[in-house]
């Protein structure tokens, strides 16, 4: 990937993010914002206890050229643990978009993408 482009990644469950499963906010349409890929924040941690350096290493090294990485979630909670991973690794450019899925999905006039 180019220098100029950012990355959008999503820590909630993959069913979620496909939208096979509901939102535990009944209001709210499973799905995603387009071009987002999936990170379920459980694949950072083992044991509940932050992987090893080189098990993230292998997990974000596919990110290192983005000019910006933005973590989202279903609130913004579990996006920070993808925002610590990152930090563990030194990566510096990056976001949590803290509204995350319930803001973006609460909008109605934004794209969502469910890929069932």
């Amino acid at each position: 990937m180019s220098k100029d482009t950012s990355v959008i990644i999503d820590a909630r469950s993959e069913e979620r993010f496909l939208g096979t499963a509901p939102e535990p906010r009944p209001e709210l349409s499973s799905g995603h914002i387009p071009n987002s890929i999936n990170i379920p924040f459980k694949f950072v941690l083992e044991n509940r206890k932050m992987k090893s350096f080189d098990d993230l290493f292998k997990i974000f090294t596919k990110f290192e050229n983005e000019n910006e990485i933005i973590f989202t979630c279903g609130s913004g909670i579990t996006a920070s643990i993808l925002a610590l991973a990152a930090a563990v690794l030194e990566i510096k450019n990056t976001a949590v978009y803290d509204g995350s899925w319930t803001e973006w999905a609460s909008n109605g006039n934004l794209p969502i993408v469910k890929e069932v």
